[in-house]
């Protein structure tokens, strides 16, 4: 089992500067649900992922079905899976414009930190 110093490491060690000014905040508990045992947005991503994944490593097992109703069943179960994962690619779309616009926004305020902060010349005459 992983420290929580590596566990934190591990989320954070691609993005250290966001590290620094986000690492100690909690992620807002409204994504957790509203009891420790209620389903959330970060585990039914992991699941997602994990179904989806085995579909595509085991596409050939799935071709090999030979049970006509579950063979029935399974275009339905399929076009759950993709409209499921189509709808979580628009979450991180909609994430990463966001993330796109702060970091436009950091960018100019940055920039004017970095203005103000420098020595004004004097008009040369």
């Amino acid at each position: 089992m992983l420290t929580d110093k590596a566990l934190h490491e591990r989320k954070w060690g691609r993005f250290p500067s966001l590290d620094r000014v986000l690492g100690q905040h909690p992620v807002p508990s409204h994504h957790y649900g509203f009891t420790s045992v209620s389903d959330n947005i970060f585990s039914q991503l992991t699941r997602l992922l994990e179904v989806a994944a085995t579909v595509q490593e085991h596409a050939d097992v799935v071709l090999a079905v030979t049970d006509t109703k579950i063979a029935m069943r399974l275009p339905d179960d399929l076009d759950n899976l993709a409209h499921q994962l189509h709808d979580a690619s628009r979450v991180f779309a909609m994430h990463a414009d966001f993330v796109d616009r702060l970091r436009n926004d950091v960018q100019e305020q940055a920039f004017r930190i970095r203005c103000d902060a420098e020595p004004q010349q004097p008009n040369a005459q």
